[in-house]
């Protein structure tokens, strides 16, 4: 049976410190949870690799992540996730209809949402970018005055 050993690395960014984990083989999550532990965990070339790339991003000198992710979902989860980091560009917006539609499901906003608010590696797999019809802001997990920060640093850089 295969290792499963699981390293972290913080981040400090301007929206509050980041809890970067991932296998030997994968990023599994990036958050701002607060519940994970404030103890450093021991870090590997993944978590450091992501840390340099979110820092990146952070300083607009990144637009793209090439980082091997393994985010934990249902196979619908995972189709949602993937259209977000492929399809919805830095300084785009889809809405969640829209979302929902390319990933199979027209009329099902309301289940992609959900699918949405439970992504596990944000910013990489851009949720952020997602907002309701109408132009409302929609949800956010993280809270709505982080996802007002991305979608303006990402606006303020142009395409």
């Amino acid at each position: 049976m295969k290792s499963c050993t699981e390293y972290q690395q913080s981040l400090p960014t301007p929206l509050g410190t980041l809890y970067i984990r991932a296998t030997t083989d994968a990023i599994f999550s990036v958050s701002f949870d607060d519940n994970t532990s404030a103890q450093e965990g021991t870090s590997n070339h993944l978590t450091r690799a992501c840390s340099i790339q979110l820092q990146e991003y952070f300083d607009s000198r990144r637009r793209f992540f090439d980082l091997p992710l393994a985010p934990h979902g249902s196979a619908y989860s995972r189709t949602v996730w993937q259209l977000l980091r492929a399809e919805i560009l830095w300084g785009q917006q889809i809405t969640y209809g829209e979302l929902a539609r390319r990933a199979g499901r027209p009329g099902s906003a309301r289940a992609t949402g959900r699918v949405v608010g439970a992504n596990p590696i944000g910013i990489i797999i851009p949720c952020h970018r997602v907002v309701a019809a109408h132009g409302g802001l929609g949800g956010f997990g993280w809270g709505i005055e982080r996802k007002v920060w991305l979608l303006n640093h990402e606006k303020k850089q142009g395409l």
